[in-house]
């Protein structure tokens, strides 16, 4: 079977002209692909968070986080649970 691998190349124009919003574009769309083919769709969550809108690629090792920012939108839940939980004792 041989090696396609180092048969082909990505090559986003023939002429090799692109600026640098369309190589962010390719690096970032290329990433992406990486990440889904090695680690699955299944990591790409919306944050957990109902006053997010916010959508991650979840990288940790376990597989189970749950906010796009967990300072931001974990910390916002978690103080709301706290307040909560205060003003019903």
């Amino acid at each position: 079977m041989p090696d396609f691998q180092d048969d082909y190349r990505w090559n986003a124009l023939p002429d090799g002209t692109i600026d640098l919003a369309g190589e962010l574009t390719l690096s970032i769309g290329y990433s992406l692909l990486g990440t889904l083919r090695t680690l699955g769709y299944e990591r790409f969550r919306p944050c957990a968070s109902p006053t997010c809108n916010g959508v991650f690629v979840d990288t940790s090792r376990g597989g189970r986080r749950r906010y796009c920012m967990p300072a931001l939108c974990g910390n916002r839940i978690n103080v709301a649970n706290h307040r909560q939980r205060q003003r019903s004792t």
